[in-house]
């Protein structure tokens, strides 16, 4: 992770690394994705003040109770401002609840300690795509997919933003096959989109076959 250096560092790495799956959980849980596979870690959470805290203001976060849950990530932060999970997950908190502006904050400074981390990378992504700036959303979720290739959903807003935002059809279908292929359950909306695309795609080829 960005913020460690040196041996001791290296030994709070994995500690705080081990948190990343409960941020992974955050962002499913908000996002209503039920189907969207959620990443862990190998290791354990290790019994530790600071990792129960978090645990729990993930709990609240993942309540409902938007307000609480937020309240108990700032006070989190506030407390161990060097853990990009607590940032990353107040960003998509924020983010969930239409704050863009304090979520694109949170989710910086959650890269800015880890550049890496795929949860904040994806739901960077999702701000840059709503915001209009294409460019910057496909690099955000093409980052997300260079750290992790198996990241369904950076596969499924790709193909979203290559079908939908830019107009290229033949690009999305894989990240939607992709998609559908990590997903724990498929999903028939995506599904849907694959059978559309390919039919499209199969009309361009031979309406260009036709006009050559």
């Amino acid at each position: 992770m960005g913020l460690l250096n040196g041996s001791t560092s290296r030994s709070r790495g994995l500690h705080w690394r081990s948190l990343q799956a409960a941020a992974l959980l955050m962002s499913a849980l908000l996002a209503g994705c039920a189907s969207a596979p959620v990443e862990t870690t190998t290791e354990t959470t290790a019994s530790h003040p600071a990792s129960d805290a978090y645990a729990q203001a993930i709990a609240v976060s993942g309540s409902g109770d938007v307000e609480a849950g937020e309240a108990a990530l700032r006070a989190f932060i506030a407390d161990h401002p060097d853990v990009a999970q607590a940032h990353a997950s107040l960003g998509i908190l924020l983010a969930r609840t239409g704050r863009d502006d304090d979520a694109y904050t949170s989710l910086r400074a959650a890269l800015a300690l880890d550049p890496d981390l795929t949860a904040a990378l994806n739901e960077l992504g999702m701000l840059h795509r709503r915001a209009g700036r294409f460019d910057e959303a496909r690099a955000a979720y093409s980052h997300a997919l260079e750290v992790d290739a198996t990241h369904a959903n950076a596969h499924r807003n790709l193909g979203v933003l290559y079908d939908l935002y830019m107009g290229e059809p033949a690009l999305a279908l894989p990240h939607y096959e992709r998609y559908r292929q990590l997903a724990a359950v498929d999903d028939p909306l995506v599904a849907k989109w694959v059978t559309d695309l390919k039919r499209r795609i199969d009309q361009d080829t031979k309406t260009a076959q036709v006009s050559d």
